[in-house]
């Protein structure tokens, strides 16, 4: 494709041997951020989401720039994403950095994703139910059986799995029992769920590696050994 030239619905965006898709028309604009924010991802990574689809639509109510469908295996991008000045967070234009932030939700919820996939398929024995509710995102969310209802859930007090652990020792926690904010996130927009401690050191260690080492070490180190950034 030419650059300069809107992408159509159904343009397929190939990085090595792994495949992304746009549901919708994107401008030249936005769609060179995500052809950016997809390089800056390391392919170690990318490997984990392939067939990601992504899609932009206009603002919703929750006034959010973006979000990860993970019944769809979706990013969501929304117009808001790009209506803000040409602001670089994490050594990147935001829209590229809000990008990477949805890719880091969909390499969190992976595991849940395939439990579910394989729930879905299965007899739905009490065995099968066991499988899918001790699965875990890397972030420590689970599915929680309400009723017949299967809810995706994520404590916020709790250091179970391994990025927690690794958060931990960068100084997150939840100051009190009662506490409905975490200290110590790497940015203030983490502060209110672990999902979004991980997309946020995760857009980090995308876009600026060497912040997220100066500013978090531990969680740096935990993303280099799982996701190194050398193909």
């Amino acid at each position: 494709m030419a650059a300069g030239t809107d992408a159509p619905a159904g343009t397929t965006i190939a990085v090595g041997s792994l495949s992304f898709s746009l549901t919708n028309e994107w401008t030249a604009g936005r769609f060179a951020h995500l052809r950016r924010a997809l390089t800056l991802v390391p392919q170690s990574v990318l490997k984990v989401v392939d067939g990601l689809s992504f899609q932009v639509k206009s603002q919703t109510s929750g006034g959010e720039d973006g979000e990860y469908d993970i019944d769809k295996h979706r990013v969501i991008m929304y117009s808001s994403a790009w209506q803000a000045n040409a602001a670089r967070y994490g050594g990147s234009e935001w829209p590229v950095y809000a990008i990477a932030h949805e890719i880091g939700h969909a390499i969190d919820r992976a595991a849940l994703r395939k439990a579910w996939s394989t729930f879905q398929g299965s007899k739905g024995t009490s065995s099968d139910e066991k499988a899918l509710t001790t699965a875990r995102s890397e972030s420590a969310g689970r599915y929680v059986n309400k009723k017949g209802t299967f809810e995706l859930e994520v404590p916020l007090a709790g250091k179970e799995g391994a990025f927690r652990k690794a958060a931990a020792k960068d100084g997150v926690k939840l100051p009190s029992k009662n506490a409905t904010v975490l200290e110590g996130t790497p940015t203030e927009y983490a502060s209110h769920d672990w999902e979004d401690v991980y997309a946020e050191s995760f857009a980090l260690y995308t876009t600026d590696p060497k912040l997220l080492e100066l500013l978090r070490p531990t969680i740096y180190a935990y993303f280099a050994k799982r996701y190194p950034r050398k193909p």
